[in-house]
């Protein structure tokens, strides 16, 4: 989980990561809970909070069944999938919008036909 000046972001990470200054490693036993459920209530929480979640010991953890939890943590990575997607392809646009601009402004590009 990393916070900062932006929103928090949580993913689910399966390798090892180094951790900086605000970002948190959050284990679970899995024999109890299931780390891409928790991941899911940990987003929830954080986006109930305006992005900002400032206190892990705060977040309210519903009581399901770890059989429950795993097929609501198969939808979280879904999402979280569909999130990382979308977050690339809006990257890419505004890319493609940076670079047609500067060669526009720079000559390299000529306008085309106006509808």
């Amino acid at each position: 989980m990393v916070t900062g000046s932006g929103p928090t972001i949580v993913r689910v990470c399966a390798v090892s990561a180094l951790l900086a200054p605000r970002v948190a490693l959050v284990r679970a036993n899995p024999g109890v809970v299931d780390h891409r459920f928790l991941a899911g209530v940990l987003q929830a929480a954080a986006d109930n909070e305006d992005g900002k979640l400032s206190d892990l010991f705060a977040v309210g953890f519903p009581r399901m069944p770890l059989a429950e939890q795993r097929l609501t943590g198969d939808s979280v990575v879904e999402l979280m999938a569909l999130d990382d997607a979308w977050r690339r392809q809006r990257s890419a646009v505004e890319r493609l919008v940076r670079e047609g601009i500067a060669g526009l402004a720079g000559g390299r590009l000529s306008p085309g036909p106006t509808t």
